[in-house]
């Protein structure tokens, strides 16, 4: 069975779905929600363990006292065939009572026409990403830009994840971000979700791409590095709520937080289900006046 690795735990697809299906009833919890959740990450799964582990990449290093990506977006190679079928697989998991599946079919129907369009939007939308060309691509297809970039990312998410943990492996990554930067050491992607582990509340993040974990400042933003209290707030539902958002007002971004010193003894951290649990504290950061960041594709 595939495991999901962020180098530091491990769990199986049937974990994660019965994480999923453990939210349904929950207060903030939308089923509709968690029931896509759980047929899309079943199509990424599906397609992690397709994908053969020789697969190229190529590790760039570090260079001097600067760290950089240790994969070459270049050199990530994407499946035509297995894109396809996760693309089939989001055009059915939305295509259901009370969701609009409109834009996925639209550019399903596209990518039969122009076999290259499903790998040059993955890539695009992982790396960078290429809102120029995101922009362009949907004023074409009449598709909004935020539905290509999520979609862009879910494609190439279990691409992008195998690349990443075989660099881990090899030993071309790094566990931990620059001081000054929140980006992944891997992918080069931002922070999906951030926790607070160990007695002392070390604080790691998580990428919201590839879902590599590193460390990284307790009291910074992850995103513009901003390290003054006054810029940074905290804002949640109930003081006894182990998740919450840390909002930034020099850039205005937030990262979702997990303490998971306060979640129940034995029970695994998966992000994909803390993903679910948390999308109420989306809604919020945005009543909050906060941008949303780039959406939570990793398939961990």
């Amino acid at each position: 069975m595939t495991q999901a690795d962020d180098g530091s735990r491990s769990y199986g697809l049937n974990d994660a779905v019965a994480g999923l299906e453990a939210l349904v009833g929950q207060p903030h919890i939308s089923e509709d929600y968690v029931r896509f959740r759980i047929d899309l990450l079943k199509a990424q799964w599906a397609v992690r363990g397709a994908l053969d582990d020789a697969a190229r990449t190529v590790g760039a290093g570090h260079n001097g006292k600067e760290r950089v990506p240790a994969l070459d977006p270049t050199a990530v190679e994407f499946d035509g065939r297995l894109l396809e079928s996760l693309c089939d697989a989001l055009r059915e998991a939305v295509d259901k009572p009370g969701r609009d599946g409109g834009d996925i079919s639209r550019l399903a129907s596209a990518a039969k026409k122009e076999p290259d369009l499903l790998e040059e939007l993955s890539r695009r939308a992982a790396f960078g990403p290429d809102r120029e060309y995101l922009e362009s691509l949907g004023r074409r297809l009449e598709i909004y830009t935020d539905a290509l970039l999520f979609v862009g990312r879910t494609l190439a998410a279990p691409f992008v994840t195998v690349a990443a943990r075989r660099a881990r492996r090899a030993g071309d990554g790094s566990q931990e971000a620059p001081r000054d930067s929140g980006l992944c050491g891997l992918c080069g992607s931002s922070p999906g979700l951030a926790t607070l582990e160990q007695e002392e509340g070390q604080r790691f993040l998580f990428c919201s791409l590839c879902g590599n974990r590193y460390g990284f400042r307790r009291l910074a933003c992850p995103h513009c590095g901003e390290r003054e209290l006054e810029a940074l707030t905290y804002v949640h539902l109930d003081d006894s709520d182990p998740r919450w958002i840390e909002t930034c007002n020099t850039c205005n971004r937030y990262i979702k937080t997990i303490d998971t010193r306060k979640l129940p003894a034995g029970r695994p951290l998966i992000l994909v289900v803390e993903e679910a649990a948390t999308l109420h504290l989306d809604l919020l950061a945005e009543r909050e006046g906060c941008a949303r960041g780039l959406p939570y594709a990793a398939c961990v």
